[in-house]
């Protein structure tokens, strides 16, 4: 067992559907899964593209819009300055994160190749929530 990452763009409505049922499925909105992806991970992707400090984006993100306690799932809002920049870069600054990005201490045991696949499927969410108005929300479970 181990940490279960799912990323879906939703409006204001949306979301509170999903907060409804917090375990619940999210099935009628676009949305991708991976492992062991957490705010931490997205704090030191949004580094790796931009070049912001992570630890002070750890430090002053906004708090989980849903908390499931010790036995989670846990869901948070990305911030609209990583999906921005998600949704702006081209395929060789894309490869450029992803080296950037396995090379930090969380993803120590990532390969490139891996991190681009993160990288290209959050690409094209960003874009899926940029253009219809949505957000991107992060839910992690145990």
């Amino acid at each position: 067992m181990g940490i279960e990452s799912e990323f879906f763009a939703a409006t204001d409505a949306e979301l509170q559907f999903v907060l409804a049922s917090p375990d619940g499925s999210s099935d009628d909105l676009q949305s991708i899964e991976f492992k062991r992806l957490t705010d931490v991970e997205m704090a030191t992707l949004e580094e790796a593209l931009t070049g912001a400090d992570s630890m002070r984006l750890i430090e002053s993100g906004p708090p989980p819009v849903y908390d499931g306690r010790e036995d989670g799932p846990w869901i948070s809002r990305l911030s609209k300055s990583l999906i921005a920049a998600l949704a702006s870069i081209d395929d060789s600054q894309a490869a450029a994160a992803a080296v950037k990005w396995v090379e930090t201490e969380e993803l120590a045991d990532w390969a490139q190749e891996d991190g681009r696949e993160v990288i290209d499927a959050m690409r094209q969410l960003a874009h899926h929530a940029a253009a219809s108005g949505r957000s991107v929300y992060l839910r992690v479970s145990l």
